[in-house]
């Protein structure tokens, strides 16, 4: 077996994309982190981190949701 030269680490910036494209993305790093045995725990948490922010952005558009702050002070914890 051969064995290849590792490149050097990689940054990339990103546009702004939809949420399924997000979805994509992840799976495929996923994909890369099983298929090549590369730990890629930064760039799908960061992922991560969009998608949560980007579902509770959402979440809040809908009728009825409240945001954190408010639920807190109806539940008297703040």
């Amino acid at each position: 077996m051969t064995t290849l030269p590792l490149t050097e680490p990689v940054v990339l910036e990103m546009p702004s994309l939809p949420r399924s494209a997000l979805d994509e993305l992840y799976h495929f790093l996923q994909y890369l982190q099983f298929k090549y045995n590369v730990d890629l725990e930064l760039p799908l948490e960061a992922l991560e981190d969009e998608i949560d922010s980007f579902d509770a952005d959402a979440a809040l558009q809908e009728p009825g949701e409240t945001s954190l702050n408010n639920l807190k002070q109806e539940l008297g914890l703040e």
